[in-house]
């Protein structure tokens, strides 16, 4: 690896950045547990996790991902039992129609973390997010995900992404720094969103904690692909929802324009319309201060230097 971000990424995920180790480890766990080797990589991307797209000896193609078990970012498993459970959920979604991949091996310890094994979903045609025919199926995958997460709710071990009980829970991953000098103006409007939010405590419901157009993609009028399911977490409804409403045009393109607030509240009308049920004047209170609190999330990460 020569790009210095991706030597700390895989630093923080597998412990080292020596691609012939964690080649090793790629190996050896697709010839003890899935029984094959590998032919080649198609495809190696890093954040929170590490995810590998294989084409096997077979000529199958699964999709493995590496995670470095660690508490305190929100909506993240941060055990490997918390994992289990994640992906426990999404091997029943995937059965009862959600886009998501099928469960080929459930996560194990692996080194110090853990990694788990999926099948490939094709999500390299995407329609545009802005794009309100989009918007709207992005709002009903939502709605439909989150109904059929009633029946998993009580999973035991699923991770919950309550506000922590400081400012600002851990960042992301470990390229961004959260106290950096100059967003202090950031901290300010987050602490007074936190005054609304922090008042009550909505009952927690299944979310997928990462909805965007990054993880969502939507061919021909419907989703056809959801990734990053590892996302999944309990949380109220109206801080899941400012999340998305928030960030849901984002695919990580760099220079991309952020989601506009004509954006964020087309995406909340066309959820309620999914949902079946209009916001109460209640819901829209925290929805707002939600929504501030996930903008100042987001502006307050600056990569680390050095």
């Amino acid at each position: 690896m020569r790009d210095p971000y991706d030597v700390r990424l895989a630093e923080s995920i597998f412990g080292t950045a020596d691609a012939s180790v964690i080649s090793q480890r790629v190996e050896l766990f697709c010839r003890d547990r899935l029984s094959q080797g590998v032919s080649t990589c198609e495809l190696f991307v890093q954040s929170v996790g590490a995810v590998f797209v294989l084409r096997l000896e077979s000529g199958e193609r699964v999709v493995l991902k590496f995670y470095a078990l660690q508490s305190g970012r929100v909506g993240t498993a941060g055990t490997l039992a918390e994992l289990v459970a994640v992906y426990t959920v999404q091997a029943e979604l995937a059965k009862v129609g959600i886009a998501c991949a099928e469960v080929i091996h459930t996560p194990v310890a692996c080194d110090g973390g853990a990694v788990a094994a999926m099948g490939y979903l094709d999500g390299t045609r995407a329609g545009d997010a802005r794009n309100p025919a989009v918007r709207r199926a992005m709002a009903e995958a939502l709605a439909g995900l989150i109904r059929a997460g009633t029946a998993f709710r009580d999973t035991p071990m699923l991770p919950v992404a309550r506000v922590p009980t400081r400012l600002w829970p851990v960042p992301h991953n470990v390229l961004f720094d959260l106290s950096a000098p100059g967003g202090e103006w950031i901290d300010d409007r987050a602490r007074a969103s936190r005054s609304i939010l922090d008042t009550s405590a909505p009952p927690e419901i299944l979310f997928h904690m990462d909805f965007s157009a990054a993880n969502v993609r939507v061919w021909d009028g419907h989703v056809c692909a959801i990734y990053d399911m590892d996302s999944i977490a309990l949380v109220d409804e109206m801080r899941g929802l400012a999340s998305a409403a928030v960030h849901y045009t984002y695919t990580g393109t760099p220079g991309e324009a952020t989601t506009s607030r004509e954006q964020a509240r087309a995406f909340v009308a066309d959820y309620e319309v999914a949902r079946g049920k209009a916001l109460s004047k209640v819901e829209r209170h925290r929805l707002d201060a939600a929504a501030i609190y996930a903008m100042a999330y987001t502006a307050r990460h600056c990569p680390v230097k050095g």
